[in-house]
């Protein structure tokens, strides 16, 4: 079965603050659509009145059973704020804290400011800020989606040139537009190219004078909904038997056995954090060998950035909007 909307949820970061180690590792707390503060705190009125930038990080997670992949994903934002300030977003990974940002390239939207025909191959819009670089002017390598609540379209490698708050935006040769865009209802927005997004592994080491792990024939296994950005280490007891241990999980309740398949359970979700097939294990094991490796989970880690202004005024429910789109078999 494809990937369905209501498979696609976000999560909280573990850390959600306003100091250095705000961010890191995906939490297990949902995000709800629609809920006032979800991502972002109230802005009190000192704030306001003297400014305020703040970041959160979220997670966009593929939690689909069938553990299909999201292919040729795309996340952006489609609304700017009702109130005087804005959010822009960016890519993270998924362990990286406020303290590890540095000059990260910023993705964002604006408002279209002349109006577009069938087969035109300029765009200009207007953003909310000076400083909001979200279109890349130096390579024409941005990924823009225009859409006005009807029609909408994407079109990639635009060339971008920015004065003061506002973008003009040129389309790839044989690219054109495909809609008629009027200034009163169309957004513009650059858009983070995600790629394929899928549960992965890697880094796997043995260290065992005669013991061996075949993880190409017998690949780990992992599940879209339980495996978790984490380094395990499987340590042997005996001949056999070994812990998993996970440098954020810890040590699980449930061991392995070199006969047997190793599925450990993640209790959060319940379900597998991962499978390792009793095939992928060779030679002759010794009490203290280990076997190591890391699983990532499939998400896409995003950081939002809000700006208040100095001076803004008290506006009540504000709202902005985030999409991930993509493919799947």
């Amino acid at each position: 079965m494809a990937i369905i909307t209501a498979e696609i949820k976000r999560y909280r970061a573990a850390v959600n603050n306003d100091t250095t180690s705000n961010g890191g590792r995906m939490s297990t707390n949902l995000i709800t659509s629609g809920v006032r503060n979800s991502v972002f705190p109230n802005v009190s009125e000192s704030e306001r009145t003297a400014g305020i930038t703040r970041w959160r990080k979220i997670f966009i997670k593929v939690a689909n059973d069938d553990d299909l992949t999201l292919y040729n994903s795309k996340v952006y934002l489609k609304s700017i704020t009702g109130a005087a300030d804005y959010v822009t977003i960016c890519e993270g990974n998924d362990n990286n804290v406020y303290s590890d940002l540095s000059s990260p390239r910023m993705y964002g939207c604006g408002v279209l400011t002349t109006d577009i025909a069938v087969s035109d191959t300029e765009i200009t819009l207007l953003v909310e800020d000076t400083s909001m670089s979200i279109f890349n002017t130096a390579s024409a390598d941005n990924v823009i989606w225009i859409g006005n609540g009807t029609t909408s379209e994407y079109f990639e490698n635009v060339t971008a040139v920015k004065t003061d708050d506002s973008f003009t935006l040129t389309l790839n040769a044989g690219d054109v537009l495909a809609n008629i865009y009027s200034t009163s209802n169309t957004i513009v927005a650059s858009c983070i190219d995600a790629g394929d997004i899928a549960c992965s592994f890697d880094s796997v080491s043995v260290t065992s004078t005669a013991g061996t792990f075949d993880d190409t024939a017998y690949p780990i296994l992992l599940d879209n909904i339980g495996t978790v950005y984490d380094s395990w280490t499987l340590a042997f007891t005996s001949a056999s038997v070994y812990t998993i241990t996970g440098a954020s999980e810890g040590l699980l309740a449930s061991g392995g056995n070199i006969s047997t398949p190793a599925s450990p359970i993640n209790s959060s979700f319940a379900k597998k954090y991962f499978t390792i097939s009793s095939g992928a294990f060779g030679g002759t094991y010794e009490i203290g060998d280990t076997i190591t490796f890391k699983t990532y989970p499939a998400t896409i880690p995003l950081w939002h950035k809000e700006v208040v202004p100095a001076g803004a005024a008290s506006y009540s429910n504000n709202t902005w909007t985030e999409t991930c789109i993509g493919e799947s078999a």
